[in-house]
């Protein structure tokens, strides 16, 4: 127990590091985008990614029902965590440091929230009709695609903060290799950050997410075994809230800095992204190639339930956020109490006193 512990920690500071390298690059490739559309793409994809290698691992590593819904669950929890916790931190983070109610920019808050919610509605049919097919996973994709097109024509005029270069520093070469700081081993020398050092940068730190996530998954898996339950709930409590800390840095970052947009974008940005991308990309590719995904029985029944607490879950934290008119203390309060009831119902699952 204490090796798969150690190891979801471990993998947990990894994908954090290579997070954080992944969103230097990011922010260079992405300093164009207006603040908004930025935190909900590119910021919530490099967010997103641990989320996404976990899906695929656990589906193709395991290669049955079982390895999806370790996928589901991870995915499931960190939405939790992302509509929940996330905006409860960055909220009393932007309390404490400006010490002012903080105002959102409600038309970002209805467009994604409208494409989340459909994804998550969506998501929840797939998973009612007990089989997933090439179809309806395509269709699940189409829609962050559509998504991206809606942001898109959305950053047209939009407002772009002005990008603060990446400077070299006076460090070892070798040594940044050693610490896997890809930005600092390829910015030696060259100056400033460019195109060219940036995709490098976030090649090698999606290898490095990748790596991680696979400690990840067999800590988790190993887990379950010791402790004799489906790695179901190690996902929703554990694997979730490891693949959330980049996300829950970078949006605290955003609401330290004031830029409430990208703090509350990243969140509903990255949801979006891990269930019509982190579920719909691994389940299309499997059921394509390899073969259908069914469900049925008890395992159903616990992942229907998820989905619908997920949905309750992001429709009154969407309420929240476009019906206040100034977020307070009370609302970041709320949103915890929320995240405090989705642990409820998945422990209750977890000891078979809710299906």
């Amino acid at each position: 127990m204490l090796i798969s512990l150690l190891g979801i920690t471990f993998s947990c500071f990894l994908i954090y590091h290579f997070s954080t390298q992944f969103e230097k690059a990011s922010l260079y490739l992405g300093r164009f985008m207006s603040a908004g559309v930025r935190g909900a793409t590119l910021n919530a994809i490099s967010s997103s990614l641990p989320e996404l290698f976990t899906a695929f691992l656990s589906l193709f590593l395991f290669a049955d029902k079982e390895g999806f819904a370790f996928g589901v669950g991870t995915t499931a929890g960190s939405a939790v965590f992302n509509i929940a916790v996330i905006p409860c931190l960055a909220i009393f983070a932007f309390l404490i440091r400006h010490r002012r109610s903080l105002k959102t920019d409600k038309r970002v808050m209805i467009r994604d929230g409208v494409f989340l919610l459909f994804a998550e509605f969506f998501f929840l049919y797939c998973l009612w009709k007990g089989v997933l097919t090439p179809a309806l996973m395509g269709l699940l994709v189409a829609i962050y695609a559509l998504y991206a097109i809606t942001l898109y024509f959305a950053s047209r005029g939009g407002k772009v903060e002005e990008y603060m270069f990446i400077k070299t520093e006076k460090t070892n070469s070798w040594g940044d290799l050693l610490k896997l700081n890809f930005a600092n081993f390829f910015l030696k020398g060259k100056g400033e950050m460019t195109t060219a050092i940036a995709l490098k940068v976030a090649f090698f730190a999606i290898l490095g997410t990748g790596v991680s996530c696979h400690f990840l998954v067999e800590s988790c898996y190993h887990l379950a075994d010791v402790f004799q339950i489906s790695p179901y709930f190690t996902a929703v409590l554990l694997a979730a809230a490891a693949t959330s800390v980049p996300d829950t840095v970078l949006s605290v970052r955003d609401a330290l800095g004031g830029r409430v947009e990208d703090s509350l974008a990243n969140a509903l940005g990255s949801n979006v992204f891990d269930i019509c991308i982190g579920l719909g990309l691994p389940a299309l590719l499997y059921v394509s190639f390899v073969a259908p995904i069914t469900f049925g029985g008890t395992l159903l029944n616990s992942l229907l339930t998820l989905e619908i607490a997920l949905i309750m879950i992001t429709s009154i934290a969407l309420g929240l956020f476009l019906f206040a008119k100034n977020l307070k203390r009370f609302h970041a309060i709320l949103l915890g109490m929320l995240f405090a009831g989705f642990i409820g119902i998945v422990i209750a699952q977890m000891y078979g006193f809710l299906i």
